[in-house]
């Protein structure tokens, strides 16, 4: 497992990224990516992928589908895309965006956020 920054919100907060795999498999993997709290207000949905997080990392050698998926894929997980948001309970970042209506845009607002964790 991996945690790292994938950039800064508007108001300087990291964005944080949490990647899981089998390091000791070396072959070619399939992505996935897994954001929560796009809405700041809309905690759950953060919360959710932290314990998705967990539950691949605690049943990895114990469960066979999840050892099969962590061998064969990087599993990128961002908890909370909208730390401003999630600071004040604002469905918005700092900007008055709505990150989700605009997620097809996001890199303009966050130029590392998608493109560099894939």
């Amino acid at each position: 497992v991996n945690v790292f920054s994938i950039g800064e919100s508007v108001l300087g907060r990291d964005i944080w990224c949490i990647r899981i795999t089998n390091e000791k498999n070396n072959q070619a993997k399939l992505s996935c990516l897994i954001d929560g709290c796009i809405h700041g207000s809309e905690w759950e949905a953060g919360e959710a992928c932290l314990y998705l997080a967990e539950y691949l990392l605690i049943n990895f050698d114990k469960n066979e589908t999840i050892t099969n998926i962590l061998n064969s894929s990087e599993i990128y997980i961002v908890p909370l895309v909208n730390p401003d948001g999630r600071q004040i309970d604002y469905r918005f970042n700092d900007n008055g965006i709505d990150l989700l209506k605009f997620f097809i845009t996001i890199h303009f607002y966050h130029p590392f956020l998608v493109t560099s964790v894939l």
